[in-house]
This record gives C-alpha cells, structure tokens and sequence, in this order.
C-alpha cells in the first residue's frame, strides 16, 4: 500500500514507519545479530517477516509487537534475503550456508536454532541437516559469498510465481522450478564477478541482472515454436 517503510538495522533492530503521518511507529531489538533483509508479507503493513545473521527468520506482527514472533530455522549461517510471494503464506529466503529455501507459513514451529555457531568465517557444508528445517523445497546450486544475495518469486501474471530465482556468487543467474527443485535450462552467464540481484519484468519475458563487474545484463526469452514447449526448448539469452 505504500503507506509504511520497514527497515532492517545492525545489532538486530527492526524499525517500521508511518510515511503518511511521518513517524515511527515501531523500534524493536528483534535479533541477536544485524538484520540483513526484511519484507511484508503481503498488502497489509502490519505483518512482515526478517532475516538476521544469526540465521533465524522471524515473524512478526506490528499491532501485538510485544509478543513472541514465529521464529524458522533452517539456515545453518545467516540470512542475506526473504521475499514473500505476497500472499501472506509463502517465503521465499536465501542464506550465507548457499541455500535458498521455499517455506510455507503454515507449517512453521518456533523452534529456535540460536544454539548453532552463528560465525560466518565457517563454511557449513551444504548438505547439513538442520532438525529444525520447515521448508518446502531447498535450492542448492548456486553459492552465495562476500555480499548480501538476493531471490525472488517469477511474476505472477506470466509465470503464475511458479519458479524462483537469485543471483549467485559464481557471476550467475539461477532459476528454479519451485514445484521440482530442478534447475531450469542452464545458468544465465554473462558476468565475470558475483550477481548480487535481479529483477524479472512482470509482463515480458526479460530478465535484468547487476554484477560487481560494474554491468547490468539484459536476458531475453527466446521459444523454438516449432517444438513441443517445455523447459528444454526455450531459453533466456543475453
């Protein structure tokens, strides 16, 4: 709705604005550890989720700020982003451990992970388990290093939000089939450092990608008309 700015700070602050009566509404030590992303979960700025270093996604809700939030774990280091599909349910989160996971809300405990070895100078292997794990899907092919990476959903009006997608340390753009988990089609490679984000047009079929190698790169879709459709026949080019 526009109507409100939600802000993620060091030392584990959340902090939430009135844009429309300029104030601030909330000030909260939400976290152990710096707040590295934050989102709503949908059109009302009242519930919004937040992502910290100290690897846990919390939930929260501005009008009982006071009470305990719906804590995720599942992340083994801390998290760089969460993105919600905008319906309130579904969370999309990529973390330093290299994994981006899919959660569904619903299914959701506030079992808390604050007992691991939060530092970030130790690479977790991949494959680690965590007994706390909620999530839906877990995407691991691309790698997350030296900055904040971010994820997204596919757009709504010509994916449906079925696929999910994030930039990746290796100058990468990787997108899932968030139904399967596979990888669809290859990496978009067209950068020589890492991608920090980027961003897929709600209404064409273009994807936009920034590096550290100073470039933004345009994808186009291209669709081989003469073959059946599928993933296999249809590809994003730069």
């Amino acid at each position: 709705s526009s109507k409100a700015i939600l802000a993620g700070l060091n030392r584990g602050t959340v902090v939430l604005y009135d844009v429309e009566h300029k104030q601030k509404l909330i000030s909260k030590q939400a976290h152990t550890d710096d707040v590295n992303t934050v989102c709503f979960l949908d059109e009302n700025p009242n519930v919004f989720a937040t992502g910290s270093d100290d690897s846990e996604i919390h939930v929260r809700d501005a009008r009982c700020i006071e009470s305990p939030p719906t804590v995720i774990a599942g992340h083994a280091l801390g998290l760089t982003c969460v993105e919600s599909k905008g319906d309130g349910r579904y969370l999309l989160s990529n973390g330093k451990d290299s994994l981006m996971k899919l959660w569904d809300l619903r299914r959701c405990t506030n079992n808390s992970s604050s007992e691991q070895d939060h530092s970030n100078s130790v690479r977790w292997s991949r494959t680690s388990w965590n007994p706390s794990d909620c999530s839906l899907m877990t995407f691991a092919s691309h790698t997350v290093h030296r900055t904040l990476v971010r994820c997204n959903f596919s757009p709504m009006e010509t994916t449906g939000q079925r696929y999910v997608y994030t930039g990746s340390g290796d100058g990468n753009v990787y997108i899932y089939d968030s139904l399967t988990g596979e990888l669809v089609g290859s990496p978009l490679h067209g950068h020589r450092a890492v991608v920090r984000q980027a961003a897929w047009h709600p209404y064409l079929p273009t994807i936009v990608s920034s590096s550290w190698d100073g470039k933004c790169v345009k994808w186009e879709y291209l669709h081989n008309e003469q073959e059946p459709s599928g993933p296999a026949d249809a590809a994003f080019e730069e």
